[in-house]
């Protein structure tokens, strides 16, 4: 399934199909990849080209973009699992100057609505997770009627300091 552009009343989630220094320097700041395991890893052109690239089925990657200017400030992922109808989601907001503007629950509602649509993506559950500690995810969560699923106590180490992983899902 071809992935679709998606049109929220600010945003523009249009079909990701390359890597950016934009992106890589997202990936290198430690106050966008606080909260992310991505902040254990060293990324370039050719490793997010490769991850780009690994979104095929009907797995999904968008770039998140502001409607009235076109710039690229995110990106947001639904990894497919067919054999049991769920999807993952992850989201990624790099541009701080958009941090609490609710662009990143304008843009997860989007996508999330369209892949519990059964005539769009058709997925009968996603699934997200966050640490605990990443209010605004929690908040994007709880906002998209996202329903909270257990925790994985003291999963990631922030910080040197064990913190849980809370995990929600969403059916249709």
């Amino acid at each position: 399934m071809n992935t679709p552009t998606i049109s929220t009343r600010r945003l523009s989630l249009r079909p990701l199909t390359k890597s950016t220094p934009r992106q890589l320097g997202w990936l290198a700041d430690p106050e966008v990849t606080k909260y992310s395991e991505q902040r254990h890893k060293s990324h370039n052109l050719r490793t997010q080209l490769r991850y780009v690239d690994s979104f095929s089925g009907n797995s999904h990657i968008w770039g998140i973009h502001v409607a009235s200017t076109g710039d690229h400030i995110g990106n947001l992922s639904a990894v497919h699992d067919p054999n049991n109808g769920v999807a993952e989601v992850g989201i990624l907001l790099g541009e701080r100057k958009c941090w609490k503007l609710g662009m990143g629950g304008e843009a997860w509602s989007g996508a999330c609505d369209w892949l519990l649509d059964p005539l769009c993506g058709n997925v009968r559950k996603l699934e997200a997770g966050c640490m605990r500690e990443n209010v605004a995810m929690m908040k994007i969560l709880s906002g998209s009627r996202f329903k909270f699923e257990g925790e994985r106590t003291n999963h990631f180490l922030l910080d040197g300091r064990p913190v849980g992983m809370v995990l929600f899902g969403r059916h249709r």
